[in-house]
């Protein structure tokens, strides 16, 4: 009796142990005001000047304010999961197209990090809304795939009632591309169509590519990408990198493979969740394919 007692207390402490790699929350402190970050190869300085709703405004390196052709509003919501969650939209200051990204970010950074890899969207003329996870950046309470996907669906039935009138593509990366197909499928009425890139296909699938069959024992799967797009009927884009040496390549196709119609693959290089960066132009041109423009 005692050792079937031991095991389940193993497994317990080590499936706890392997639910934290899903999850590696980048914290900020509401006390602190400036944060570097990078743009243009120049060294600004973001500054949080509002401890209540954290509203960004950027200083150059030559200790001067700097204006980008953008807007940044930046405000808190109250999510299923019980915590308060920063949220930002980054609005174009001229050209907006009528069309809206809800961006949800891997499992590492936050708004003030990974912002930028939506800037080519913004630049455009899409609107970005996008949020931080409970447990990141300034959010509140504890990074949990449970809170993950609460967080997740609460910031689409959130942001979609800000603007009635606009398409909406949800756009995720690693984590959050994982994340989301599922909430896609829970809020089908909602949005028109999704972009997946650099993506896991299931908890247990990318547990076992780092620690071999007995993660899938140790690893609950609480929610699968790859089990929500059977079930997705709208738009797809798949994008992987072949040179992504996080998640493997051939998740990327696998989650493609089960994809419903319409739906597109996207095999690019360079590194993982990068292809903002560099593919822009292409990815916005497939964009105009899922919404069928």
């Amino acid at each position: 009796m005692r050792f079937f007692v031991y095991i389940l207390i193993v497994i317990s402490i080590t499936s706890c142990g392997f639910n934290k790699v899903f999850l590696v929350p980048t914290k900020l402190d509401n006390k602190q005001t400036a944060f570097k970050t990078i743009y243009n190869k120049s060294s600004d300085t973001i500054f949080i000047a509002d401890t209540v709703n954290f509203q960004p405004h950027f200083i150059g390196a030559d200790n001067k304010k700097v204006d980008y052709p953008y807007q940044i509003e930046s405000s808190v919501f109250n999510s299923k999961s019980g915590n308060k969650l920063n949220t930002w939209i980054i609005s174009p200051d001229s050209n907006y197209n009528g069309r809206n990204i809800i961006f949800f970010h891997g499992n590492a950074g936050n708004l003030v990090s990974q912002h930028k890899l939506m800037l080519p969207f913004v630049k455009a003329g899409y609107k970005v809304f996008m949020a931080d996870y409970s447990g990141f950046g300034f959010s509140t309470g504890k990074a949990t795939r449970k809170n993950v996907l609460l967080d997740g669906n609460s910031a689409i039935e959130y942001f979609t009632k800000l603007d009635t009138t606009a398409r909406w593509i949800i756009y995720g990366q690693s984590l959050g591309g994982h994340l989301t197909p599922v909430v896609a499928l829970a809020n089908q009425n909602l949005i028109d169509a999704i972009v997946v890139e650099g993506a896991f296909t299931s908890h247990q699938d990318i547990g076992a590519n780092t620690a071999g069959f007995f993660a899938r024992i140790l690893i609950a799967e609480k929610y699968s990408a790859k089990k929500a797009l059977k079930e997705f009927k709208k738009p797809v884009l798949i994008i992987h990198s072949t040179e992504d040496n996080i998640i493997p390549y051939r998740m990327g196709e696998q989650l493609f493979e089960v994809a419903n119609q319409p739906k597109q693959f996207y095999q690019v290089e360079k590194c993982h969740v990068c292809a903002p960066l560099y593919y822009s132009e292409n990815i916005l041109e497939k964009m105009d394919v899922l919404l069928g423009e």
